[in-house]
């Protein structure tokens, strides 16, 4: 049996030719790092007596790779050299991504069965004993049953995760993209598929691009996952970094590919919490306009 991890992360303190005086300080060295990884692949190799490999009635013969996952190099601890030799070796980490999202369809049950979302759009102001009455008789709700909470505006941005991906794993793994996890709010479904968003707390490095978000394979297609900030510092909205100035930048414009292949602006005021703009895919208007006359600005 042989297992790969994604390299050494936690370095020995001692002379790593000394295995024997120092087993003790080595082991605990290997056991630092495997607490602190995620297993990528596991090697089953079987045989005979003799040294044999199975060739299971074939010309061929055989041993087992599983890959783990557990490990998204996007975001979790690795040593790139390592993870760069396992790739050249053969391991697709994309591949491996790309389906190792948990689908469980009991959360669109559960949803379907307790909630009701609707939207009741005019002009005309109406009281809430109207929209009591009318939402009423449309979900043919008894007074006693009555448990609705009734927005004066809707403004909530839909950010896109489908319900039955909305794990505490998934949701964990997705916040884990923008930067390390302090805390986060994903344990009651219902409220993030009511609010269309869940919140969570993380710290971010400074020195690398505001994560803007995600293409999430769902289903055969791919949904884009997009991310907004609460109190963003001043950043750049070419290269997406933090206390960066836009106008002495000399990169061009990111770009982003979405779910269909369209290509949009990575970073943008949309990125902001209290923006309405759900990011750059469906930008324009008023926001739009006026990005585009500071950009001017500070090109005079």
């Amino acid at each position: 049996m042989d297992t790969e991890f994604s390299g050494v992360v936690i370095q020995p303190s001692v002379d790593p030719t000394l295995r024997t005086s120092q087993a003790i300080a080595h082991y605990e060295v290997l056991k630092a790092n495997v607490d602190r990884l995620n297993l990528i692949q596991i090697s089953l190799i079987l045989s005979d007596d003799e040294g044999n490999l199975p060739d299971l009635g074939t010309n061929s013969l055989y041993i087992w790779d599983f890959n783990f996952k557990d490990f998204d190099v996007a975001c979790d601890t690795h040593a790139h050299d390592s993870v760069e030799l396992l790739k050249r070796q053969g391991i697709d980490f994309e591949r491996n991504r790309e389906f190792d999202w948990e689908v469980d369809q009991s959360l669109s049950l559960t949803i379907a069965k307790n909630i009701l979302r609707g939207r009741l759009c005019s002009n005309v102001d109406h009281s809430r004993g109207f929209l009591k009455k009318v939402l009423g008789r449309i979900w043919r709700l008894k007074e006693a049953d009555w448990n609705v909470k009734i927005q004066e505006k809707y403004d909530s941005v839909n950010l896109g995760v489908p319900t039955d991906y909305l794990t505490e794993k998934n949701t964990l793994r997705l916040a884990s993209m923008a930067g390390k996890v302090i805390t986060i709010q994903n344990s009651d479904v219902s409220k993030m598929v009511m609010n269309g968003f869940y919140k969570f707390q993380i710290w971010m490095s400074i020195t690398k691009p505001v994560w803007n978000g995600y293409v999430l394979p769902c289903r055969g297609s791919k949904v884009w996952i997009a991310f907004k900030y609460d109190e963003l510092p001043f950043m750049c909205f070419r290269c997406g970094r933090i206390r960066h100035s836009q106008k002495d930048c000399s990169s061009e414009f990111k770009e982003i590919t979405g779910a269909d292949g369209k290509q949009a602006k990575a970073y943008g005021t949309w990125l902001k919490v209290d923006n309405e703009i759900r990011d750059g895919f469906h930008e324009g208007g008023k926001d739009a306009r006026k990005e585009t006359q500071m950009e001017e600005m500070e090109k005079k």
